[in-house]
């Protein structure tokens, strides 16, 4: 990419990792984690001392609750001992309980 191209590119995307600030900006909406126990890479430790202080740094803060899965890994579809489709089924409950039992709903 050329000098002009990288900038159009930077300028685009810089700022989509953050919330948005200002007059007439809506706040960030609910947020709905879950880790499995396993995870390599999502680990509680992540989530506890970075994830979950970086949500709760925004102005306003959103409403952010953590779902600790006590098995799996981070390929929530591979079966184990009593999940025989994984962790899909699980997590997926626990979507559709939110959604259903108004998580997302404004307060």
């Amino acid at each position: 990419m050329n000098e002009a191209n990288t900038a159009a590119l930077v300028k685009q995307f810089v700022g989509y990792g953050y919330e948005l600030s200002g007059p007439d900006v809506k706040p960030v909406p609910p947020i709905l984690l879950s880790i499995c126990k396993h995870s390599r890479d999502h680990t509680e430790k992540v989530y506890d001392e970075i994830v979950l202080p970086m949500f709760a740094a925004m102005e306003p803060a959103p409403k952010v609750r953590l779902t600790k899965l006590g098995t799996g890994s981070h390929h929530y579809e591979y079966p184990e001992e009593g999940l025989p489709e994984g962790l899909v089924g699980p997590i997926t409950g626990i979507w559709h309980d939110a959604i259903m039992k108004g998580y997302y709903l404004a307060n």
